[in-house]
């Protein structure tokens, strides 16, 4: 629940209203890479807790990308959604 609230304190944070409260000291969250295809530069990752994917291009990553990787992310609003950015792979 924790991880959920700190989740919905940074996407306030990214689209604005109250103070947001990061999930991390460093601002990033975890979650693992539910879909990754290195042909097309992009995948997806699921926040612990969050039902929610997010999209992650290749050029935000340092690590090598696979299905079920944990990775830890920042996120960021763009004009098509919510993105990934600077992400590693923790395992």
């Amino acid at each position: 629940q924790r991880l959920i609230m700190g989740f919905l304190d940074t996407l306030k944070g990214i689209f604005g209203g109250a103070n947001s409260s990061s999930t991390s000291p460093s601002g990033k969250m975890k979650g693992k890479i539910v879909h990754f295809n290195y042909r097309k530069g992009y995948g997806f990752v699921e926040a612990d807790g969050v039902e929610n994917k997010i999209f992650l291009h290749v050029s935000e990553l340092t690590g090598k990308a696979r299905k079920g990787k944990q990775v830890e992310f920042k996120v960021e609003k763009t004009d098509k959604g919510i993105k990934a950015k600077e992400a590693v792979i923790l395992d």
